[in-house]
């Protein structure tokens, strides 16, 4: 039997990567045909100080390459599957765990779970050097072809794809939507999730919503997310200043039952983001059988299209508030494609392919 080392960012804090890592340990076919060990990298507490550097840090990073040292000495893994962060410090502090694979010689098979690497790398020549000693000749897994062009500088020796998955919902029924009736209209519920990074779309979600506001559509949005470059404060000040207070509502951080819920209890999740993969929350959102609108950045086309209808845009919104039938059948196309390609079965049989290789 092979031995795998697992290298995985698990929580705290909660995000898309440290829940698909999360799922990696719950395959149990994988841990049933390798011998496995796992080493969990965890170094902040909540989103929020993802950024800080602290002593307590430092600490466990010191703890970390003491005990994977060890581990490798005394396991010698026949492979190392590893989620390394890709930019800025935190690609620095994974590096270290590179060299030491790489010292041992070690094979590793890298799953990206994010972009970056080429925009740091034509930034940078150290970056690009750093990228070129820890990819090239490697096995890397991402997440969508469409991903592809982040690496197109890198020579690795070969790039699996894998979409990422979630669990399906118990239910077989696909939800129906909610609808609530406002003078003889029907008022449609909005949903944005997403920790506040500045590149998610917060403000433009607003600026949207203020639009449709303005034309005098009837809707009420729901906001869930962890705070991070945008806070709590911020996010309400934007509310207030643009006449939303009794439209929109912040409901902090939410997590399982209860965010499973308020994706059953909405009709259209809004996720105008500028940077991404292959975000869980929009595949959520499909599972749940709501309509989507999003920009088409990363593997988002994969996901939902790459139309002009999917765009999160004034005219598309209106449409969608004002013909609740087309909400409904753009959901349960999306719900649809979620059954066919990103469910976590789906998932856990690929990656045991290729680990198997």
């Amino acid at each position: 039997m092979k031995k795998l080392l697992l290298l995985l960012k698990l929580p705290p804090p909660v995000t898309g990567v440290t829940r698909m890592c999360s799922a990696v340990l719950e395959n149990n076919e994988l841990f049933q045909r390798f011998n496995t060990r796992v080493i969990g990298l965890s170094y902040a507490k909540d989103v929020k100080s993802t950024g800080e550097l602290n002593p307590v840090k430092f600490f466990r990073l010191l703890l970390n390459i003491t005990k994977t040292k060890f581990t490798v000495l005394t396991f010698w893994p026949d492979l190392v599957y590893f989620v390394p962060s890709l930019t800025g410090a935190p690609f620095l502090r994974d590096f270290l765990f590179i060299l030491l694979m790489k010292f041992f010689r070690r094979k590793i098979i890298f799953h990206l779970h994010g972009t970056g690497l080429k925009d740091a790398a034509q930034k940078s020549k150290f970056y690009k050097r750093l990228y070129c000693f820890s990819f090239d000749n490697s096995e890397i897994i991402t997440l969508s072809e469409k991903l592809n062009y982040d690496l197109d500088f890198l020579s690795p020796s070969k790039i699996h794809i894998l979409p990422n998955g979630i669990a399906p919902l118990l239910e077989t029924a696909p939800p129906t939507p909610l609808l609530v009736k406002v003078g003889g209209e029907e008022s449609q519920k909005l949903l944005f999730v997403s920790n506040f990074y500045d590149y998610k779309g917060i403000p433009e979600l607003i600026e949207l919503l203020t639009e449709a506001h303005k034309h005098g559509y009837d809707f009420t949005c729901t906001i869930a997310g962890e705070e991070n470059n945008i806070t709590s404060v911020a996010l309400r000040q934007l509310i207030d200043k643009n006449g939303l207070t009794k439209k929109v509502k912040y409901v902090g951080s939410v997590i399982g039952d209860n965010l499973i819920e308020l994706y059953k209890q909405s009709n259209i999740f809004i996720y105008p983001t500028k940077k991404d993969a292959m975000p869980l929350v929009i595949l959520e959102a499909m599972r749940a059988g709501l309509a989507i609108l999003s920009n088409p950045v990363g593997a988002i086309p994969d996901m939902i299209g790459n139309n002009h209808e999917t765009l999160p845009a004034p005219e598309n919104l209106i449409s969608l508030l004002t013909n609740p039938a087309k909400t409904r059948k753009l959901g349960e196309q999306n719900r649809k494609t979620f059954e066919q390609k990103f469910t976590i079965d789906k998932f856990n049989s690929q990656l045991l392919k290729i680990l198997m290789r």
